[in-house]
């Protein structure tokens, strides 16, 4: 995918050590029942100005773990070598499967507990391009930094079919230099349903208006 770069530094890095998340877009499914991404991220700016200022935690994964639990999304990171080095509560609840039963896996260990196999998803192709991969969704845009998905088919979660959608950015320390990627993933199975009644109702109405008309009785 052209439009997967590969950088080591980021322009205008933050001198702090802390992990910059880049989490923003406009085209997220929306939920009016949810705080606004405008609302996680300015909650991600204070927390991590307040542990700045306070000389608090510096080592990335507890960092991330105490920041994502306020995410409404199920969100999971990796390292660069593919580690879980995050699993928020809400992954916890989707999936079934608890932070402490994840944390240090690799082998696309965080692929399984999503999509049902060992395979790279999309906070994968944000840290390295693969065609193959991109096909398993039925569209991958880049926004502000951030890679959007949705996989081609619902996946199984829970013993329920569940329709996925997908949200990655590369993590970078306070020196720009890459150290994994981050992910969301939303059920939007309650959206694809309304979708399909309304694609249903449309296709049956010309053939209801049809039928209303052959049934008329002529003046």
């Amino acid at each position: 995918m052209k439009d997967v770069e590969k950088r080591n530094k980021r322009p205008g890095s933050n001198p702090s050590k802390l992990p910059s998340l880049i989490t923003i877009s406009k085209k997220i499914p929306r939920n009016k029942k949810r705080t606004s991404i405008k609302g996680h991220l300015k909650t991600i700016r204070q927390l991590r100005s307040k542990t700045t200022s306070e000389g608090g935690m510096h080592e990335p994964g507890k960092w991330l773990s105490n920041i994502i639990n306020f995410l409404p999304d199920a969100t999971f990171a990796i390292n660069t070598e593919g580690r879980i080095i995050a699993w928020n509560k809400a992954a916890e609840l989707i999936t079934g499967i608890p932070s402490t039963q994840v944390l240090g896996k690799g082998n696309y260990e965080h692929a399984v507990h999503f999509y049902g196999k060992r395979r790279p998803v999309l906070a994968d192709l944000a840290l390295k391009s693969d065609e193959d991969i991109e096909k398993t969704y039925t569209f991958i845009t880049r926004e502000m930094g951030c890679l959007i998905a949705e996989p081609v088919s619902p996946v199984i979660m829970l013993g329920q079919t569940r329709y996925l959608w997908a949200k990655a950015s590369l993590m970078y320390d306070g020196d720009g230099n890459i150290i994994g990627a981050i992910e969301s993933v939303r059920d939007i199975t309650e959206r694809k349903k309304i979708e399909e009644t309304l694609k249903k109702k449309r296709t049956d109405y010309p053939d209801s208006v049809e039928r209303k008309s052959r049934n008329r009785t002529p003046c």
